[in-house]
């Protein structure tokens, strides 16, 4: 699980970069001068997952987390409904999850 972990933890600190080279020129969802993987990580957790499990269904090299990510960012839906979170961050993950 601990390899799981570190893979993750580098694909999320990779995916906002790897996001606007091969998916924001057909899916403008982020902004690259807002969206840094710092911003995510400290702003929305559930973003950040989200864009992880995205990036990682378009990288051969990270899409054996695609199976780690997506229950844990539904657990993450979970609880953004159920504590009735509202953000712009959380509707751009969910719109990322269509």
């Amino acid at each position: 699980m601990r390899v799981a972990y570190l893979s993750h933890l580098s694909l999320a600190e990779r995916s906002p970069s790897s996001y606007f080279v091969t998916l924001h020129p057909a899916f403008r969802l982020l902004d690259p001068l807002i969206h840094s993987t710092q911003v995510l990580r400290d702003t929305s957790p559930f973003l950040t997952t989200v864009l992880a499990f995205t990036v990682s269904g378009f990288s051969p090299s990270h899409s054996h987390l695609s199976g780690v990510l997506r229950p844990h960012a539904m657990r993450l839906s979970d609880r953004v409904f159920s504590q009735g979170l509202k953000s712009l961050e959380i509707v751009q993950a969910y719109c990322m999850l269509v």
